[in-house]
């Protein structure tokens, strides 16, 4: 996977699992009672809610193919590494993303002489993000278990996304985000990744 879409996708995606708590697993809906129009309806609102509160940088389509890869590795048995590194291939990038991947990769390398911070943000956003892809991942193994099919196991996925994904929840991640950088590398993976996430929405 190309390094730079990992500082927005790696805060995406573990600012995503990080809210589908156990919690959210014990509450969740049974995965008979999941209608179509439930399944695509929660998809619906965990998108909106990726880029009301972490990230415009991804479109509506292109999310959707992450959330529904996300489900089908998911369902699949797939460790996080592996799901991770095919959520986000650079040929799904359009060519104005390409040139804002580029710039932070530039201006990086310029402030910090090497890009080892957006591999420092990666390994925290994979650490903190690991716990929870366990709890879903077995979440849907149980449910796989007991005869559900493939679609019912991405509802569930989609719908423990939307109803985690808070304010409170994403600016903890972000933080934890910040605090795994030294203040001259946040400085600049915060500046240069601006137009990837939306930091200002924290204060940050």
């Amino acid at each position: 996977m190309p390094r730079i879409p990992r500082l927005a996708a790696g805060l995406a995606l573990s600012v995503l699992l990080v809210n589908a708590s156990v919690v959210g697993v014990a509450h969740a809906a049974p995965a008979t009672a999941v209608s179509a129009v439930t399944m695509t309806t929660q998809k619906q609102n965990a998108i909106a809610k990726v880029k009301a509160l972490v990230t415009t940088f991804y479109t509506d389509a292109q999310l959707s193919l992450i959330l529904d890869k996300l489900a089908e590795n998911v369902y699949a048995g797939k460790p996080l590494e592996a799901t991770f590194g095919t959520l986000f291939p650079a040929y799904a990038l359009s060519a104005s993303q390409t040139q804002a991947v580029a710039t932070v990769t530039i201006g990086v390398q310029k402030d910090l002489g090497s890009t080892a911070a957006l591999d420092k943000s990666y390994t925290a956003f994979i650490r903190n993000a690991q716990p929870y892809y366990t709890q879903i991942s077995q979440k849907i193994v149980t449910m796989n278990r007991a005869g559900a099919t493939k679609a019912a196991c991405a509802a569930m996925v989609h719908q423990m996304l939307s109803a985690y994904l808070t304010k409170a929840n994403v600016e903890r991640a972000l933080l934890d985000h910040k605090g795994s950088l030294s203040a001259k590398e946040w400085q600049s993976v915060r500046t240069h990744g601006a137009a990837m996430i939306r930091w200002s929405l924290y204060g940050l």
